[in-house]
């Protein structure tokens, strides 16, 4: 009897092994965000595989005033800035909802153009802001997709200074299609379209780029940082719930007029 429990411990061990997968990423906690107005980088930093970027917290941002902003300077060599670890984990919940999106406030304060730089013939920049979200980031299977904005930004010397908001979808696959919104569109750059599911359910990293041309001295606004559900598309099909809550009100609604009609023909009855 002990030698069959043995046996059947034995397989239950080897099964557990093969079934396991490692740590599950965990759903993100809405709404996730960070607008530095705390005085805290709330793990916002140099990426560690681009760190050549100076990070300070300084005034006034978007809203003016006292409003903090992370500032970020352009230092020789590779440069961008990863997000802190709060809004990482599984974003299926969040894609599902259909109104999903990732939010942040960006602004070009110097884009390094000098005379002469052959990336300057127009004496300045233009640039399309991105991000990137990473799984398995410079190792064997890595992941990667990019949020292009649809619009060029510039400093001030450029037709479109200031800061600049952008929301990227986030969204499940659509008929083989990666979301796109009037801010942008995303695309896989590393693996391709059909790893974009598990991507949203397992990435580790959220990077944003700091170098534009290859001059250091770029000097970059972000702020206002938001992982959102209810940024729903203009026109959007209602959800399941939302028509019932459609149909519950119209029947309502016709409840009460039929009361209504029925209590005046009563009265008009009993004059």
């Amino acid at each position: 009897m002990f030698v069959k429990c043995k046996h059947i411990c034995f397989v239950i061990i080897i099964l557990s092994l093969l079934t396991y997968t490692g740590p599950q990423a965990q759903p993100v906690s809405l709404p996730c965000c960070t607008d530095f107005n705390d005085s805290l980088l709330h793990g916002y930093g140099p990426c560690p595989s681009h760190p050549n970027v100076s990070i300070t917290l300084v005034t006034p941002g978007p809203a003016g005033g006292g409003d903090i902003y992370l500032r970020a300077v352009d230092l020789p060599n590779s440069s961008s800035i990863c997000a802190g670890p709060d809004c990482l984990g599984d974003l299926t919940d969040v894609a599902s909802s259909g109104c999903g999106a990732f939010c942040f406030d960006v602004r070009i304060f110097e884009d390094a153009c000098v005379p002469g730089h052959p990336s300057c013939s127009l004496g300045y920049q233009p640039f399309a802001p991105y991000f990137a979200i990473d799984y398995k980031f410079g190792e064997p299977g890595e992941l990667r997709a990019i949020f292009r904005a649809s619009f060029e930004i510039t400093d001030s010397a450029g037709p479109n200074p200031g800061w600049h908001s952008i929301c990227a979808p986030i969204e499940l696959l659509n008929n083989g299609q990666l979301p796109s919104n009037a801010d942008g569109f995303w695309e896989m750059t590393r693996g391709d379209s059909s790893n974009w599911d598990f991507l949203l359910a397992n990435f580790t990293k959220i990077w944003f780029p700091v170098d534009i041309i290859p001059n250091p001295g770029e000097i970059f606004g972000y702020d206002n940082f938001c992982l959102r559900d209810d940024v729903c598309p203009q026109g959007q099909i209602p959800t399941l719930t939302e028509w019932g809550m459609i149909i519950f009100c119209v029947l309502l609604f016709g409840w009460m007029t039929w009361v209504v009609v029925r209590r005046r023909r009563m009265v008009t009855v009993g004059i």
